[in-house]
């Protein structure tokens, strides 16, 4: 982990990684992208972590080629301020900081929207999983 380095992002493309938004890195991401996975002390001094959470996250983001960068929001946003495009996935616990940094995507969503309501919760997942075969074909399906 290391301080944030506004020249490791100067002129690029960033994706902001962040503890809970560790899946695939978006197709569109260019190959020359930076990605930053985002440790956002102001966070994490509010609401400690275990150990063992550091390591398992730490180990996901280093993975998909993360440079881990911990700091706080004053350090953080000018790092970030002299990069071509910083983007990242929308999350509840960085909202207070992430939208003034990135493009905040959505999140994918797990499953299909049903329309009309359904009268019953088996009604819907039998409405929204039509086609699947097994939990291994909701996870790798397409978000919608």
């Amino acid at each position: 982990m290391q301080s944030p380095d506004a020249s490791q992002v100067q002129g690029r493309e960033v994706w902001l990684l962040h503890p809970w938004s560790l899946g695939a890195l978006p197709a569109d991401l260019p190959p020359d992208a930076v990605v930053i996975g985002l440790w956002l002390q102001d966070f994490h001094q509010a609401w400690p972590w275990s150990e063992r959470r550091w390591r398992w996250v730490a180990a996901r983001m280093a993975e998909l080629g993360a440079r881990m960068w911990w700091g706080d929001a004053a350090a953080l946003g000018p790092a970030l301020a002299g990069a071509r495009r910083v983007r990242s996935r929308a999350e509840p616990h960085l909202q207070a900081w992430l939208p003034r940094w990135a493009e905040c995507l959505p999140e994918p969503a797990l499953f299909p929207e049903v329309t009309p309501c359904c009268a019953s919760f088996s009604a819907w997942w039998t409405r929204s999983t039509r086609g699947l075969s097994s939990a291994e074909d909701l996870l790798s399906r397409e978000p919608r």
